[in-house]
């Protein structure tokens, strides 16, 4: 099945998606039906930094800025239109050669990054620091591919870059938009899990920026920490505080790992049955 690709970038972070773009286009594999599309969440990419790098055609630019769940849902219908599997793709990723290559058509796939395999890159780099080092990211990306061939779970899984096949959003449908910033992701991946579809990590390995598409280096301390407690009550009172401390960064999994008896799926790795074990009393 063809797919529609999507990349969000925003003002903040707009020399991100400049190397974003780059990567992506030398590095991903086509098939001749795939479409790509840029959504410019607040008209500073095509009033300042559009370069023709592409046809103006595939630049979405927002009347006014949405959240992350409202911009992933103009990709899913954009990509239903076409009876598309849909791509997400955050602007703040070096995309690796082949990368798309490793999805899975029976879950929501994310590729690996250096969240998840640090190699000594580091979790929450600059560009600076990354100092345009390709040959250090793709061999190492060579390597994990290498080592790494079986499809993982994890507690944490956030969708920076994610593979979302048409038939799984049909089923599951729309992000909840309610979540701002935070919880969205996490709060999709329990509605496929309640769906019986699983969420898997790839061994695709990609550079990702951690956060400076939505908040690293763009929110006061104050201000993340507001929002931090906004999708904790929101998540919280959708989810309940056993799946929070399970499925949230800031949550303590041992609680509800405790609670529930969770000890031989955390030890086999099986996080999306340690949830779904969760979620039956939801």
């Amino acid at each position: 099945m063809s797919k529609l690709y999507g990349m969000v970038t925003v003002k903040s972070s707009n020399q991100y998606t400049e190397l974003a773009l780059k990567s992506f286009f030398e590095h991903t594999k086509f098939n001749e039906e795939d479409q790509f599309v840029l959504i410019d969440n607040d008209g500073d990419w095509i009033n300042n930094y559009h370069k023709n790098a592409f046809s103006e055609k595939n630049i979405i630019v927002n009347e006014s800025p949405c959240n992350t769940s409202e911009n992933i849902n103009k990709i899913l219908d954009i990509a239903n239109e076409y009876q598309q599997d849909a791509v997400f793709l955050s602007n703040d990723v070096i995309f690796t050669p082949n990368w798309n290559t490793r999805f899975l058509s029976h879950a929501l796939t994310i590729p690996s990054c250096n969240q998840t395999h640090n190699y000594g890159i580091g979790d929450a780099l600059d560009l600076d620091t990354f100092n345009d080092n390709y040959e250090m990211l793709n061999k190492i990306s060579m390597e994990h591919m290498s080592n790494n061939n079986v499809p993982y779970e994890r507690l944490l899984m956030p969708t920076y870059v994610c593979f979302i096949p048409y038939t799984l959003y049909s089923k599951v449908g729309h992000f909840d938009t309610t979540f701002n910033v935070g919880g969205e992701d996490v709060d999709y991946r329990l509605r496929c899990l309640q769906n019986n579809i699983n969420v898997k990590y790839s061994n695709a390995f990609l550079l990702h920026f951690n956060g400076k598409s939505s908040w690293n280096g763009i929110e006061t301390e104050e201000e993340t920490q507001i929002r931090n407690d906004n999708y904790k009550t929101k998540f919280i009172d959708k989810w309940g505080i056993d799946l929070y401390n399970l499925c949230l960064v800031s949550g303590n999994p041992n609680l509800t790992i405790e609670k529930y008896g969770l000890h031989e799926f955390i030890k086999n790795n099986q996080y999306n049955n340690a949830i779904k074990e969760v979620l039956k009393y939801v």
